[in-house]
């Protein structure tokens, strides 16, 4: 994302900083949103997983740590 934005911004102003502050801070928001983007992802794509199980009738195993191993 960051060369294909500075690239617009080069095509758009004229001028390319490629280590300037706005690198930084599109390095920065570019992390902080894959973050978020990507556990929202898995979130919902294992709720769709565990009621695609409950459908099917098969147990949906929950990671208890508390509890002791029950062979």
């Amino acid at each position: 994302m960051i060369p294909a934005r500075d690239f617009i911004d080069y095509l758009i102003d004229g001028k390319m900083q490629p280590w300037g502050e706005k690198f930084w801070l599109d390095a920065a928001v570019y992390c902080v949103t894959g973050v978020v983007a990507g556990y929202a992802s898995w979130t919902s794509m294992e709720g769709k997983y565990k009621d695609a199980l409950r459908e099917r009738g098969i147990a949906v195993a929950e990671i208890n740590p508390s509890r002791p191993f029950e062979p």
